[in-house]
């Protein structure tokens, strides 16, 4: 349930857990059928392949209101001078990805994105973004 509550990486699940993030997903993968049975509904991962606003309603109808934010993660130091340079984050002062997270009033994760470059600018990111 943390899992799909909190979307941690496997790298952090697998620190909370005293486990390696390989093992760390493999539990996911086999608990997840688990929790889904006990439960007595499929547990939903967020939506990353939306294409347009028409998609998004149709996909949750019941999303009366939404919050769109983004977030950055350090990641380390590409060796590559391009890669370095598009990765560096002027605002987190070190090499980042961000996403896009669309969630709703009960703080559900409804869409994240696909990871961007660091240097890109949560604004760009809307206006470029064709799959959210």
């Amino acid at each position: 349930m943390f899992y799909f509550k909190c979307y941690p990486t496997f790298d952090v699940a697998g620190v909370l857990f005293d486990l390696h993030r390989s093992r760390a997903h493999h539990w996911m993968l086999r608990l997840q059928l688990l929790l889904e049975s006990a439960l007595g509904k499929k547990m939903a991962l967020p939506e990353r392949k939306l294409q347009s606003i028409e998609d998004f309603i149709t996909r949750f109808p019941s999303a009366k209101e939404v919050m769109i934010d983004g977030t950055e993660r350090p990641i380390q130091r590409p060796k590559d001078h391009q890669k370095q340079k598009n990765h560096y984050s002027g605002k987190k002062k070190c090499h980042t990805r961000k996403h896009l997270i669309v969630t709703d009033l009960d703080k559900r994760v409804l869409v994240l994105s696909k990871a961007r470059e660091g240097k890109v600018h949560g604004h760009s990111a809307v206006g470029r973004a064709k799959n959210w």
